[in-house]
């Protein structure tokens, strides 16, 4: 049946067919968002609520179901089952027969292509949605000048596209989605055409301009840093489904999982067995090196476990210098700097044991093959069963 509806579903004027209400939950309502393809992959059954002025990022690997979602919410492509409600109006529902064109769902987009007209200028731009709803002259002008001067182009408000950098292209798509106050703004990996440097004012000016106006988001990345930079709260994905939801210090704080763990932090994950567990904590034995970190569950001895711990969180030492009693014994297999930092690889405990990084500001003069002495706060560290 709900296959049926949504293969032959038609917009409809308004939302009298829908199914209740959600009401005021948020300017974003997702419930049992279902789409299916041929393959496999795609989205399977996904709840979220979005309050208003909230961003939201969805984070996770390409094909893990993050754009397709977006792609959903925008009416671009067409889900097998579920809802959507954007600013309390029903926009899908499989149900209810309801499908509301994209133009028709309240939403700014931004994609990663900037998806300026060349022949159009900057203000030009702007202006463009606002003459697509019948606003027109001194007031779209105005009004895509303020947004203009609000992402800090206002002095380049005349320029075509190619007299602008990527960074300022990609700002003026971002005025231009916003130029009209929409219920949702949705953004497509955006960042990923633009180099480092620019990455991050441009993700700032995102921020800012998003809080400055309250309008609800929806970040769709693969890149951690962006997620965790822009989101009040970021839900990882995989195979289609939610793994885990909060805000980045939560996740960060307390993975659900070592795949979460990993894809947040690019975490040392340390197999091992269980040795004792006593206080909420877990210790694994690994190649004869100690790794202790708060228990995900119960553990028994003997068990197989994985202990997930934070480049961040790994302090390092020379041998006689000081070092903690708990701190465990390993080798430099490797070392370099990555800007203001220092990436350590170490080979823990006895030869051939678990290898680690760790990302240091201190420049310990260490080279391949020295011995070192490493520790951390077992409390920043997790542990988990084998299978989880």
């Amino acid at each position: 049946m709900t296959q049926a509806v949504a293969a032959g579903t038609k917009a409809v004027p308004d939302s009298r067919r829908a199914a209740t209400s959600p009401g005021q939950e948020g300017d974003l309502v997702v419930r049992g968002l279902v789409r299916q393809y041929p393959g496999g992959a795609g989205v399977a059954g996904i709840d979220l609520t979005v309050a208003k002025g909230e961003m939201i990022s969805l984070l996770g690997a390409s094909g893990c179901g993050k754009t397709t979602t977006l792609r959903c919410l925008a009416g671009i492509d067409t889900p097998t089952g579920g809802e959507i409600w954007i600013g309390g109006q029903a926009v899908w529902s499989a149900t209810a027969g309801i499908n509301l064109p994209p133009e028709r769902r309240n939403i700014g987009m931004v994609f990663q292509s900037y998806a300026l007209w060349p022949h159009m200028t900057a203000l030009e731009n702007v202006m463009f949605p606002l003459r697509a709803r019948k606003i027109t002259g001194k007031e779209a002008r105005e009004r895509a000048r303020k947004m203009l001067e609000l992402v800090g182009l206002g002095a380049m408000a005349d320029r075509s596209p190619d007299r602008l950098s990527g960074g300022q292209q990609q700002r003026v798509a971002l005025a231009r989605a916003m130029v009209y106050h929409p219920k949702l703004l949705l953004f497509d990996e955006p960042l990923s055409n633009l180099d480092a440097e620019l990455r991050e004012t441009v993700r700032q000016d995102i921020r800012r301009t998003q809080r400055e106006l309250g309008i609800t988001a929806l970040y769709v990345t693969h890149d951690r840093t962006e997620a965790m930079a822009l989101s009040d709260r970021l839900i990882v994905m995989a195979e289609g489904r939610f793994v885990q939801a909060g805000t980045p210090a939560e996740l960060l704080a307390r993975p659900a999982s070592p795949f979460v763990a990993s894809l947040l932090g690019s975490a040392n994950l340390v197999r091992g067995e269980v040795a004792d567990a006593a206080d909420g904590l877990v210790t694994v034995v690994a190649a004869g090196a100690r790794f202790t970190g708060r228990a995900a569950g119960t553990l028994p001895t003997g068990a197989a476990a994985v202990v997930s711990i934070r480049p961040t969180a790994l302090r390092l030492g020379v041998p006689g210098e000081g070092a903690p009693v708990e701190a465990n014994r390993g080798r430099i297999r490797d070392w370099y700097p990555t800007g203001p930092e220092f990436e350590y690889v170490i080979e823990a405990g006895d030869p051939g044991g678990p290898v680690l990084k760790a990302l240091s500001h201190a420049d310990f003069g260490l080279t391949k093959g020295d011995e070192v002495m490493f520790w951390y706060d077992p409390q920043t560290a997790t542990c988990f069963g084998q299978a989880s």
